[in-house]
């Protein structure tokens, strides 16, 4: 018999029921107790309480020792045109070359 059977029959037929010793001695405020403890959910494990850590990686990565992501290579940036050849004094000072 369970401690929620045995809280259940004492306290609907009262003291004139058979439960077992161990539940008479406890007493029926102590068996009250007992159930609720039992019908308490279990703890949250401290694992469990803790969040995830964001991935910027897959987790296959990290199952083949990959723990980081390779590093991006930066964007190209354009370089402007330098003019070709430096122009002589002669071809400046001519109106239309």
């Amino acid at each position: 018999m369970t401690p929620q059977e045995a809280l259940e029959n004492w306290e609907r037929y009262g003291g004139h029921v058979a439960l077992p010793q161990i539940y008479r001695d406890m007493g029926l405020e102590r068996l009250r107790i007992v159930v609720a403890e039992s019908a308490k959910p279990p703890p949250r494990d401290p694992m469990d309480r803790i969040a995830p850590p964001r991935l910027g990686y897959n987790a296959l990565d990290r199952m083949l020792g990959r723990e980081a992501p390779a590093p991006v290579a930066p964007a190209a940036v354009p370089v402007p045109a330098a003019d070709p050849a430096p122009k002589a004094l002669v071809d400046k000072a001519m109106p239309n070359p």
